[in-house]
């Protein structure tokens, strides 16, 4: 589960950048339920139009490194971009 904020006072239209391979993605509500499927890469995840202070919440799956590591113990280092500089 990822956490986004706009801190930008205009809206964007931002991209996920993984160090894993991506299985698949998803806008969830604050709830963390899925609302939305989301079009991926196999590093990148293309992420909706945010508007200004918005937040957003993004599930994703990532493929294992190995086969016998359990995902949910692993932490995955994540970046996201944006085409405006703050």
């Amino acid at each position: 589960m990822i956490r986004l904020w706009n801190i930008a006072s205009r809206p964007i239209t931002p991209t996920l950048s993984t160090l894993f391979t991506v299985r698949s993605a998803a806008v969830t509500n604050m709830l963390e339920e899925p609302t939305k499927k989301l079009s991926h890469g196999p590093h990148k995840v293309k992420l909706p139009r945010m508007r200004p202070k918005e937040i957003l919440t993004v599930r994703l799956a990532a493929a294992p490194l190995a086969p016998k590591l359990r995902l949910e113990k692993i932490l995955w280092p994540t970046g996201v971009t944006s085409s405006y500089t703050y």
